[in-house]
């Protein structure tokens, strides 16, 4: 059974292009038009920061469509 803190998590899955173990790019960027982003290889250290956001963001939909570092 889940804990309190995750039953009100909206779920997600992430599915990237490609995925490698690069430094993270801490960037993620995807649009309407875009069949297939990012075009570039997303590090499992992006998808990780996505995810943190998603958790403590509001609007996570727009923290896992566009997530750049501030």
């Amino acid at each position: 059974m889940l804990s309190p803190q995750f039953r009100k998590v909206n779920w997600i899955i992430i599915r990237a292009v490609a995925l490698t173990s690069k430094i993270p790019k801490n960037e993620y960027r995807a649009g309407f038009d875009i069949k297939a982003s990012p075009f570039d290889a997303l590090t499992y250290g992006d998808c990780a920061k996505c995810l943190l956001v998603a958790i403590d963001d509001t609007k996570w939909t727009i923290a896992i469509v566009y997530f750049k570092k501030k």
